[in-house]
């Protein structure tokens, strides 16, 4: 039942959208702007990985075979 229900939003939404011209002009902005936020956020994201630099793994070393009595 919720499925058919959410399907009936997008139908309703979906016609809305169709005949207010204002309205979609406004969600088009709305979704450029959204859009541009993320695309700034990835960016930084792949900037400060790309900064990171390679580490010494942190963990249990077990001892090397050679070294066993």
């Amino acid at each position: 039942m919720i499925n058919i229900e959410i399907m009936r939003a997008f139908v309703r939404y979906r016609a809305i959208l169709r005949e207010t011209d204002e309205l979609r002009a406004y969600l088009r902005k709305l979704d450029r702007k959204r859009n541009e936020s993320f695309r700034y956020l990835v960016d930084k994201f792949d900037a400060f990985h790309q900064k990171e630099t390679s580490r010494a793994p942190i963990g249990y070393k077990p001892p090397s075979p050679q070294n066993k009595p």
